[in-house]
């Protein structure tokens, strides 16, 4: 490559064996760098051999399939490194012209992140739009979030996610709170609007409104936390920083979001509400 380029030739190779085998034949394919190490301009990082009537028509293809994750792997790899503490969705679905072209990015993404990682500690990729690339980035599935159009439609960020919601109460609520350039109150107001989440089990990430009267916005996420059922960021401590830190603490740990679920679970009282209504009732009749 005639610029630095992180190395990731794991789709290249795949394919020159594969085209070996449909082809009854063998290539050599020695590699001058292992994946997700530095390569500088002009460095050679494969030597191929073979038949050359075998491989002259493949040059393209294998091209193809080495130099744009190598240079998209480079750049996740700046990305990450510049904002250590962010945490990064893959949006390959979203920017990439087909199926092929989507895995070639996801997994560039997924090699310079675990650069990013190993060279400063960063937070990195954490997981990406799709199904089909998920496995890249250590996950099962897709990290989705509710469509912008949504938004714009709605006429605010919290009225989006209630929509988003009522229409799909059985899927993750994850929301979009950059539409309006309020992410810090809109990403608040979202959190307070969906306290009966617990009722299903979903791990929280909570920000008291800090001027609540006698603090009870605390004192009620202080027993989440004891609970273990939720993480407590107070109003002082919150930036968009310290959420993504926190949101990509727990996405990476699905062990730990499946205790927070089952804690929360277990707090959740159905039915308070209209309990607390009967008693009402009930102590102004006596």
């Amino acid at each position: 490559m005639r610029r630095p380029v992180i190395a990731t030739p794991r789709l290249m190779v795949e394919f020159v064996e594969q085209a070996a085998k449909d082809r009854g034949t063998k290539f050599d394919i020695e590699l001058n760098h292992a994946e997700g190490e530095w390569v500088g301009a002009g460095e050679p990082m494969v030597y191929l051999s073979g038949s050359l009537y075998h491989l002259v028509d493949l040059e393209t293809l294998y091209l193809q399939k080495l130099g744009a994750p190598c240079v998209a792997a480079y750049n996740a790899y700046a990305m990450c490194a510049d904002l250590p503490k962010t945490a990064f969705l893959a949006m390959d679905a979203r920017h990439c012209a087909g199926a092929e072209m989507a895995e070639m990015m996801a997994y560039a993404a997924s090699v310079g992140s675990a650069a990013a990682k190993k060279a400063v500690g960063a937070v990195g990729f954490i997981g990406n739009a799709t199904d089909a690339t998920a496995h890249y980035f250590g996950q099962d599935k897709g990290l989705g979030t509710m469509p912008h159009a949504l938004v714009g439609y709605a006429g605010s960020t919290l009225r989006a996610a209630e929509m988003f919601h009522e229409t799909f109460p059985n899927e993750p609520l994850t929301a979009l709170v950059d539409y309006f350039g309020k992410e810090i109150s809109d990403a608040l107001a979202v959190c307070r609007r969906f306290p009966e989440l617990a009722a299903a089990g979903k791990p929280s990430i909570l920000a008291p409104f800090p001027f609540a009267a006698d603090q009870h916005q605390l004192r009620n996420a202080e027993a989440f936390v004891r609970a273990g059922a939720a993480r407590l960021v107070e109003d002082r401590e919150m930036t968009g920083e310290k959420l993504f830190e926190t949101v990509a603490q727990l996405a990476a740990d699905s062990a730990a979001l499946t205790r927070m679920g089952a804690a929360a679970r277990a707090l959740a009282h159905p039915g308070a509400a209209r309990r607390a209504a009967e008693i009402l009732e009930e102590v102004s009749r006596a």
